[in-house]
């Protein structure tokens, strides 16, 4: 035992004490197998290749990239196809595959740098074995494929491009007046812009939503050889397919706006003859398919929505002019809403209009036959307390005085209250010579405690020169309906109940007069409270 201790231990000593390194013998590991590159064919769109390991291996690969100059890279990224995004790369099995030919599409004129390595089947990696080849040119620059954009389209070729001296065409058509001559124009250099085999064409100058197609004459463009390219004419509209032909894209659509003839409330007594009247910035040649307007009949305390049917109930003055009428007779006093969906019309390049809703602008009156009769108003209180009123008045002529009226409910707030002015809850008043204005004298009593109406000089209160404790006006309008210019209200003592402000009108739903006077609508019950009027300014 120890014989053999002291054996290892001298062995030992004499291997670290060496320091004659020339005389150590290594032993070389073998390099992996050479890689073999045959260039099979090159022609102008493509190149056939094969690849073989010189002997038996394991694994090879190759990478192929688009280059004038040879690069060095790493044997073992090769193998491992780390570089394939910068081209075309791939690894292949020996045992499947003893050689690998491979037939690269290409681009014509263009220089290729090929690598290739293969390892032993002991994983050792040989060397790169590179190749390169270019490309043939002989054939025309063609184009392959085209991507529409908004009011541009770029079309990829078989090969990279410079202008030539051919001209390039923009025609243009109308979606919805294809019966027309579509125009054609030459399109200038500006307009056409080349990167490497894409070119891409824009019509800036083209109406909005117009469809264009692109074509050229022979030469309009060259590769990088002087090949020129081949005329391309293709263009129009396919009935059949309901698509343009050839290169083609549309141009940015816009919206087209719907305006209303009248900001106002429109006013009117006979409704089959009531037009109601929009007009488009842009000519209307088409109903959309999504086309629909819609009426709402406003009525107290409920509403009615009704669909209109084209020609039946609308249609075009001309093609800037849409014309809506009434399908079915409304109430007096009822307000109606115009709802014009989006989409529904449409202009010759198929541009949409947008929606539009028109909230109460269209009222329907009746046609006076004399003062008297039944008037409606609706208005907001001078205090916000108090709130809004909705309420008739009536007008009826003295049996002793033609020129002497009774204006009933003349202050709604009290009436709310169960509370009866004299003669009926009357205010009386006087008509002048032509009957223009009625002058409703100050300080009538309204039936509650020692509380009276009277007016204001100015529509506002709070204006500095109104003066109060004046005579109320009533101005009898052409169209039979009673305005008050100036405000008006109830007062006792020092404060107010109610006040409105002027400039509210009266409008005329019956010309007869009731047996029955009633409020309607009024909502408010009495507040003892009297109100301050506003300090004035």
């Amino acid at each position: 035992m120890k014989k053999l201790i002291y054996g290892f231990l001298a062995a030992t000593a004499l291997l670290f004490s060496c320091t004659d390194f020339e005389s150590y013998n290594s032993i070389p590991m073998e390099e992996g197998p050479a890689m073999a590159i045959t260039l099979d064919a090159a022609a102008d769109s493509s190149f056939t290749v094969t690849f073989a390991p010189a002997a038996a291996a394991s694994y090879y690969s190759f990478f192929i990239e688009t280059s004038d100059e040879v690069k060095e890279y790493s044997a073992s990224n090769i193998l491992k196809c780390v570089y394939k995004d910068k081209g075309v790369a791939k690894t292949v099995n020996y045992k499947d595959e003893q050689s690998y030919t491979l037939k690269m599409a290409a681009m014509p004129n263009t220089a290729y740098q090929i690598y290739a390595v293969a390892a032993s089947e002991q994983g050792m990696v040989g060397k790169v074995a590179q190749f390169s080849v270019t490309t043939t040119d002989g054939l025309r620059p063609s184009p392959l494929t085209f991507k529409a954009g908004a009011s541009s389209v770029a079309v990829t070729f078989s090969e990279k491009l410079q202008r030539g001296e051919g001209k390039v065409y923009a025609t243009v058509y109308a979606i919805n007046a294809l019966n027309e001559e579509p125009v054609e124009f030459e399109m200038p250099d500006s307009t056409i812009v080349i990167k490497g085999a894409d070119v891409t064409f824009t019509t800036p100058e083209v109406h909005a939503g117009a469809n264009v197609c692109i074509t050229w004459d022979e030469g309009a463009f060259t590769d990088l050889k002087g090949n020129l390219s081949g005329a391309f004419t293709n263009k129009g509209y396919d009935a059949a397919t309901k698509k343009f032909k050839g290169i083609s894209y549309r141009m940015a659509t816009e919206t087209i706006g719907l305006v209303s003839a009248s900001d106002t409330i429109t006013y009117y007594t006979d409704w089959e003859n009531l037009e109601m009247t929009f007009f488009s910035k842009a000519t209307l040649v088409k109903v959309g398919d999504n086309c629909k307007i819609q009426l709402r009949y406003n009525e107290e305390g409920r509403s009615t929505l009704i669909d209109l049917k084209y020609r039946q109930h609308f249609g075009f003055a001309d093609d800037t002019t849409l014309i809506v009428g009434l399908p079915e007779e409304p109430d007096f006093n009822v307000s109606i809403d115009v709802i014009i969906a989006e989409k529904s019309f449409q202009d010759k390049y198929g541009n949409e209009t947008k929606g539009l809703t028109l909230d109460g602008k269209y009222i329907r009156f009746l046609e006076s036959t004399g003062i008297e009769g039944v008037y409606h108003a609706s208005a907001k209180s001078y205090f916000a307390n108090r709130g809004s009123f909705d309420w008739d008045i009536i007008v009826k002529r003295d049996a002793d005085d033609p020129k002497k009226v009774w204006v009933s409910n003349l202050e709604p707030y009290f009436l709310s209250g169960g509370v009866s002015a004299p003669r009926g809850n009357y205010f009386y008043g006087m008509l002048n010579a032509d009957e223009t204005q009625i002058v409703l004298p100050a300080a009538q009593r309204v039936g509650y405690g020692d509380v009276v109406v009277f007016g204001f000089s100015k529509a506002d209160p709070d204006d500095p020169d109104a003066m109060m404790n004046v005579d109320m006006i009533m101005d009898v309008q052409e169209n039979g309906w009673l305005n008050m210019p100036n405000a008006w209200g109830a007062f006792e003592g020092d404060g107010f109940y109610n006040l409105f402000y002027g400039d509210i009108t009266f409008i005329k739903t019956s010309n007869s007069v009731p047996a029955a006077i009633s409020a309607k609508a009024v909502r408010y019950k009495i507040d003892t409270r009297p109100l301050q009027l506003a300090p004035k300014k």
